[in-house]
């Protein structure tokens, strides 16, 4: 009977974690979604763009935030196998995850030259220095606003 008891909780906390990480997602997606719009409401007040110049921007940026999220989830997966199979690597696999590592941060550069080369076919050079700091403001703004608060949602 104690053997019962222990498996059922067992059981319970498993599939119960299971179902509580289910519903923390969709609760996840509207948080980041909230993020993105409160990310252009800010961008689109630091900037001041015209409708002509937002017709050609925001399609640049967001295919831009597309790329470097997916390209730093890659990077990101990559650190946490790595952190999985710490204790049973050899000095060459510590070698591969550092030139892969390195190739993450290549890739970021290469896909911010193009960023910058799109953007200033639409904004000027002013415009787009007040869209680097604005993005900085923001980042600051979210940090300061998440300061002492449990995070909701953690990736």
């Amino acid at each position: 009977m104690k053997i019962f008891r222990i498996i059922s909780v067992a059981l319970i906390i498993i599939f119960g974690n299971t179902f509580s990480n289910a519903q923390n997602k969709p609760e996840c997606k509207r948080h980041r979604e909230q993020i993105k719009a409160e990310r252009v409401a800010f961008l689109t007040d630091a900037l001041s763009i015209s409708v002509k110049e937002a017709q050609k921007f925001w399609p640049i940026y967001n295919d831009f935030n597309d790329k470097i999220e997916k390209l730093r989830h890659e990077k990101y997966s990559s650190m946490n196998k790595m952190h999985a199979t710490d204790a049973t690597l050899s000095d060459k696999d510590y070698q591969n995850f550092i030139d892969k590592y390195i190739y993450f941060i290549e890739q970021e550069t290469v896909l911010k030259k193009e960023y910058q080369k799109s953007l200033s076919k639409v904004l000027s050079a002013k415009k787009i220095y007040l869209l680097y700091k604005a993005e900085r403001d923001f980042k600051r703004k979210l940090v300061k606003g998440l300061r002492g608060q449990k995070p909701a949602c953690v990736h």
